[in-house]
């Protein structure tokens, strides 16, 4: 008598290639306008986008010097 089951197998997640034209191509501005994030979410927010399916695409944190000790008390933290 065989096994019979009602799963079915998914194929195993492999990471998506990005073309190299595209890799490290959108930088993080969410510190300037128009969205002007405060520095705790945007931290928050690239931290969560270096990890999902779109991570390669993801290039340099940006912030104003008008806001690096915000950013560094933040980052302290």
């Amino acid at each position: 008598m065989s096994a019979v089951s009602s799963v079915t197998q998914l194929p195993e997640s492999r990471p998506r290639r990005v073309p190299p034209l595209l890799a490290r191509l959108v930088d993080d501005a969410a510190l300037f306008p128009p969205r002007s994030a405060t520095v705790a979410d945007a931290i928050r927010d690239h931290l969560s986008a270096r990890t999902s399916e779109n991570a390669a695409t993801m290039a340099t944190f940006l912030c104003p010097a008008s806001r690096l000790p915000e950013l560094i008390t933040e980052l302290i933290r």
